[in-house]
């Protein structure tokens, strides 16, 4: 729900806060197969100008629950663990289960680098959260303070750029040390790089030019949709849309490169941990309420509170627990960031699929962060795959996904607040062209009315004729009989003329029913209809459905015998159609059962008078043994 860019955004989450800024190396990378083993990595054949950047990836000597320095006999042990970088301290020792998210551990590394290798340099993104490292004895980097306990320890994520020291006899011995005690996790879970200084400074620096690049983009559309927001208040969706922007431009300076330490040099790391989280919060409620308002009436309300109101939680988490604390949320924020986007794909998809203006547009920039984000996620779980190598190494693309998403959603935004705009210049346009129009053809548009008032007076009668049909037998129905009754009575109340009225009931059609079926049961009910109407053939009767299987018969100007005389011709009718009835305990077709009434209508009166007779008359039928006329034998009352 709280719109898609927290799939993406998720997917670092997922990644135990790996990088979400692009990795683009200036230079080539040297094949990924070549891997550790033993402690040792063989890089005699390598060729640092040509083949560019190499990860030292795969086993390092493993000393867990130590800080053993430099030159310290337990390095050169003949039988140390070891442990496969890079890797978390949890998911490398998930086996023996000796370190927790919490601790310290030293790791040692031998490379053997050509004879006539250039001067090289490592490179580091974040080694959680604190390192020290030796190359030959001499400490080339560092960031935070190593130490044993949470107290003693000094949290930093840093990146950098070190300098190695001269490699006597191509050999490099490399020591790291590595505590946690702030953060969920724990451990070198960022590949370290080896090569030559300048292909170290490109790779950092390709990679700050596209963060900056990236975070400024989607500051300058943030700042954009702030000043339209502010001539345009009454459309809040451009605010909380510029909120996800500036807290899209806020991660991409906090995370990986975490370019925020180059400006602020003194900034805090529990600061820039807060402002990490806090930002993938801020994203997420600002996401569902700028979903709410694009596709108004589409979004469960309780959903969009839901979400926003645990948002708004956790930032208050953020702000106010310590990083030790908050961090170890992470399960629950991933949780609430994949929950939204499955939901918010859901709604947006049936968005679409209801025709809603804009939401094809959302769904492409949909799905660009969701396959750059399932991208990311395997490559930053699984960094073996061949996706995680192609090209570049650990290429993560959420980045321009989100940036995809983002600049789909100022596309529709542009077009949501244009369109009333070009509606209203289109229909001045209209309007004067109407008005012109009019001018210059007056008698045209006059005869058109004409023209029109007629085709809907025929379609109004057309309407008026099928409200007064009954659907299922093509007599008239109920409302158009009382209409006709009411009419005819006054009329014959005028003349002091007779008027008789026959209502006949199907017998047993609920057995009827039972035994055949409703289908056969509608069938026989027309047939029985077509059998009575075609029995009171004078100008004027008027048969119809009076309810269920019964049915009405108003015939004007006719007495009581005359009445009798035609019951008696709709009832041989009937009998005579031969409709099967097995059911029936009067014969074996389907039979009628009548009752006649008459009248000379007054004003002292009622015509529901006579219509109590006519059933009255037709209880009796049904009581003496169905399939006959019974004639009422009183006049109506006043």
């Amino acid at each position: 729900l709280a719109a898609t860019s927290s799939i993406s955004l998720a997917s670092s989450a997922f990644a135990d806060a790996a990088p979400n800024i692009a990795s683009a190396s200036a230079a080539p990378l040297a094949p990924t197969s070549v891997r550790a083993a033993g402690g040792r990595l063989d890089l005699s054949t390598w060729r640092p100008e040509s083949d560019g950047l190499l990860r030292l990836d795969g086993e390092w000597r493993h000393f867990p629950r130590q800080l053993l320095p430099p030159g310290d006999p337990a390095l050169t042990s003949p039988a140390p663990a070891f442990a496969v970088l890079p890797d978390t301290f949890d998911a490398g020792d998930r086996d023996s289960g000796v370190l927790p998210g919490h601790g310290y551990a030293t790791y040692s590394l031998t490379v053997l680098l050509p004879g006539d290798a250039p001067p090289l340099a490592l490179r580091f993104s974040i080694l959680a959260t604190a390192f020290r490292l030796w190359a030959n004895g001499e400490l080339v980097a560092q960031a935070g303070r190593v130490a044993t306990t949470a107290d003693d320890e000094r949290p930093e994520f840093r990146p950098q750029i070190a300098l190695l020291p001269p490699h006597a006899e191509g050999r490099l011995d490399l020591v790291l040390q590595v505590s946690n005690f702030h953060y969920v996790r724990g451990g070198p879970w960022e590949p370290i790089y080896i090569g030559t200084p300048a292909a170290a400074h490109a790779a950092r620096e390709s990679r700050l030019g596209l963060a900056l690049f990236l975070a400024g983009s989607f500051g300058i559309i943030g700042l954009y949709h702030v000043i339209r927001w502010g001539a345009q208040r009454q459309d809040p969706s451009f605010l909380y849309f510029a909120a996800v922007c500036f807290g899209m431009s806020l991660r991409g300076l906090a995370v990986e490169e975490i370019y925020l330490v180059d400006l602020f040099p003194g900034i805090a790391w529990a600061t820039l941990l807060r402002l990490e989280y806090g930002s993938l919060l801020a994203i997420v409620a600002a996401s569902a309420m700028f979903l709410a308002e694009l596709f108004p009436g589409d979004q469960p309300s309780f959903l969009i509170r839901g979400y926003t109101g645990i948002s708004l939680a956790g930032l208050a988490a953020v702000a106010l627990l310590p990083p030790q604390v908050f961090s170890r949320g992470l399960p629950a924020l991933q949780v609430l960031c994949l929950s939204a986007a499955a939901i918010g794909a859901a709604l947006v998809g049936r968005s679409f699929l209801r025709g809603r203006e804009g939401a094809g547009i959302f769904l492409i920039g949909e799905l660009a962060i969701a396959v750059t984000g399932i991208h990311d996620v395997l490559i930053s779980i699984y960094r073996s795959l061949p996706t995680g190598t192609w090209l570049v190494d650990s290429i993560y693309l959420q980045p321009f996904g989100l940036l995809t998403f983002v600049l789909s959603q100022a596309v529709l935004l542009a077009r949501r607040s244009s369109r009333a705009f070009v509606e209203l210049e289109a229909r001045s346009g209209e309007l004067r062209e109407a008005h012109a129009a009019l001018d210059r053809h007056a008698h045209e548009l006059e005869k058109r009315v004409a023209e029109r008032t007629s085709e809907l007076e025929a379609a109004n009668r057309q309407l008026a004729r099928l409200a007064s049909v009954d659907g299922l037998t093509g007599l008239g129905n109920r409302l158009h009989f009382d209409e006709e009754f009411r009419r005819t009575w006054s009329d014959h109340s005028r003349r002091e003329a007779p008027l008789a009225l026959l209502l006949a009931d199907v017998d047993e059609f609920k057995r009827y029913n039972d035994s055949y079926g409703h289908l056969a049961g509608d069938e026989a009910l027309r047939r029985v209809a077509g059998a009575v109407a075609s029995s009171a053939m004078r100008p004027g009767d008027l048969v119809a459905r009076y309810g269920g299987e019964e049915l009405v018969a108003l015939l004007p100007n006719t007495d009581l015998e005359g009445a009798r005389h035609i019951a008696e011709r709709i009832r041989d009718a009937v009998s005579g159609a031969r409709i099967l009835h097995e059911a029936s305990s009067v014969e074996r077709h389907v039979t009628v059962s009548i009752g006649v009434a008459a009248t000379i209508p007054t004003t002292s009166t009622q015509r529901e008078a006579l219509v109590e007779l006519a059933d009255l008359a037709l209880y009796r039928a049904k009581e003496r043994g169905r399939d006959r006329v019974e004639v009422a034998t009183s006049a109506p009352a006043g």
